[in-house]
């Protein structure tokens, strides 16, 4: 399964046309779950296990004179027997497959069968070579039950064993230019074995597929429960969500007392990329984005710092930023999981009732479950005055004012069930996409004459 933002965000395509009608329309339609999320097969490379199974039937001739050897009379006879070879047209590299050659009964003749003996089984034997694979090839066999003495026909006997291929390509199977049918009889006797050839044989192509790479899987993370708010009057409330958003962190710089260090604040998101999901969904009009988390810090440092970033239209580093950690004292600072997080995608400029309103949709999220610790720094020296650092503190060096990130947090709405961090990012995209139509809409509804 793909990662919960990669199915929210193709859910929201189907509020794509919800979109153009504008924010009031969408507002309602992304509170919903929308249309159900694309089925993605478990099996690697399913397109290319789509292809069915290769098949290819051929007679054998079996001589019988092994059953009256000991009595030197003529050979009893021939038996023409039918057989089939299945093999797949393709496999996924490393994947082991089923390979079968299975016999129909056959008759045997008046004089062959007055000297068949009573057997407990009927094993069949097989070899199916594998060109462009040195020294490779498939054995197969396969038992049938007993049979009695003087018996009339032979039973019908499916051999089969697993193909697994260790390199990509195409692989050429031939299908056996001779089989046994080996006679094991009652314990004590020694076994008779029937060789059989085939009329003709064939070659197989089978295509050997690199297995699909795994998709990587980011933790779980924190919850959060998100809300909207937007700055297009009479846009009324817009839907709230919750859910998961992993964040990485990372600490730069000297580590000692008396200096700030950088941190680095990133979604973990198992390698997907946000800007391109948002993009595809409407979010080519949006200018740019920005970013704010207020990161708490505990440990040799108490209080919190504020990380901030910024876009140029959409990249890879939306919902990434950067702070600075003041280090006044000697020991080990601990960054934990934002406490509240604003993010805001900055939209087209529109006219409204004479005005131009550069639309922004912005979302703030709050922390709601247990926060966890994203990175660790010692830091060694002396202890030293916290000043200089670029923010007032309280005593640990740590930057505590202006920690909150902007946002308007009343924004209304309820909390739709079963929804995630991602599709709430998914539908600002949206949002904005339908922005213009919204305020050509609310310019109508405002000037248009009372119906009557």
């Amino acid at each position: 399964m793909r990662h919960r933002f990669t199915r929210s965000v193709l859910r929201l395509t189907g509020l794509a046309a919800a979109a153009s009608a504008g924010l009031i329309a969408l507002g309602t339609a992304a509170s919903a779950s929308g249309p159900a999320s694309p089925v993605i097969s478990a099996l690697p490379n399913a397109a290319a296990m789509a292809a069915g199974p290769q098949v290819f039937t051929t007679t054998y001739t079996c001589g019988t004179s092994v059953l009256n050897s000991a009595t030197g009379l003529p050979s009893p006879g021939d038996v023409t027997i039918s057989a089939t070879l299945t093999v797949p047209a393709s496999v996924v590299e490393g994947k082991s497959v089923p390979v079968t050659l299975a016999t129909q009964a056959a008759s045997l003749p008046a004089a062959a069968a007055q000297e068949f003996p009573a057997v407990n089984s009927i094993a069949l034997g097989a070899v199916v070579p594998l060109s462009g694979l040195p020294g490779h090839e498939v054995v197969l066999s396969g038992f049938s039950g007993p049979v009695a003495a003087q018996a009339t026909q032979l039973p019908a006997i499916e051999a089969s064993a697993g193909l697994a291929l260790s390199t990509a390509g195409v692989t050429t199977a031939t299908t056996p230019a001779e089989i046994s049918l080996t006679l094991n009889k009652p314990s004590g006797d020694s076994a008779t074995a029937l060789k059989c050839s085939a009329s003709r044989t064939a070659t197989l192509k089978i295509k050997v597929t690199a297995p699909a790479p795994p998709t990587p899987t980011p933790p779980a993370g924190p919850d959060y429960t998100c809300a909207f708010s937007t700055n297009v009057p009479g846009a009324g409330k817009l839907p709230s969500s919750s859910g998961p958003l992993p964040f990485l962190a990372t600490v730069t710089g000297k580590h000692t007392t008396g200096s700030t260090d950088v941190v680095s604040l990133a979604p973990n998101l198992g390698g997907e990329n946000i800007a391109s999901e948002l993009g595809d969904l409407g979010g080519s009009g949006i200018k740019g984005t920005a970013f704010a988390a207020k990161v708490p810090v505990t440990g040799a440092g108490h209080g919190a710092i504020l990380v901030t970033g910024r876009t140029v239209g959409l990249t890879s580093k939306v919902l990434t930023g950067t702070g600075r950690l003041y280090l006044a004292n000697p020991g080990t600072y601990r960054l934990r999981a934002p406490e509240v997080f604003t993010f805001a995608l900055l939209g087209p400029t529109v006219p409204i009732s004479g005005h131009t309103i550069a639309v922004t949709i912005t979302m703030t999220c709050k922390l709601t479950s247990a926060d966890s610790v994203l990175a660790a720094v010692t830091a060694t020296g002396q202890p030293v005055p916290a000043s200089g650092n670029g923010g007032s503190t309280n005593g640990s060096g740590t930057a505590a004012n202006g920690a909150v990130p902007a946002g308007a947090p009343n924004t209304g709405g309820g909390a739709a069930p079963g929804s995630s961090l991602p599709l709430i990012l998914g539908g600002a995209a949206l949002l904005l996409a339908g922005a213009g139509g919204t305020a050509l809409a609310l310019r109508r509804r405002r000037f248009s004459p009372p119906s009557v």
